[in-house]
């Protein structure tokens, strides 16, 4: 049905940030038709949804790191990219 509609996005972290801390909460909205039974993974990981928000928490490696969302519900299917890069305080 072309009414059904999900919309993915991710507040934080924003794209090419940098990051001193290992562990980060990835977190954003999910909106649309179908985003009341949207599933949202962050890379492989069950983020928790919530009125239209999900986050989870994440652990960084040193370096550049590619964060993978993904959304889905129904037929809808939906990936954001966000890279951060980690650099621990020394």
């Amino acid at each position: 049905d072309s009414g059904m509609t999900l919309v993915l996005k991710v507040d934080t972290p924003k794209d090419g940030t940098t990051i001193s801390t290992a562990a980060v909460t990835v977190s954003g909205r999910v909106s649309g038709t179908e985003s009341a039974s949207a599933k949202v993974k962050v890379n492989d990981k069950d983020a928790t949804v919530k009125d239209g928000k999900y986050s989870a928490e994440i652990t960084l490696t040193e370096g550049a790191n590619v964060i993978n969302v993904f959304a889905s519900a129904g037929q809808a299917n939906l990936n954001e990219k966000v890279t951060v890069t980690y650099s621990p305080a020394k």
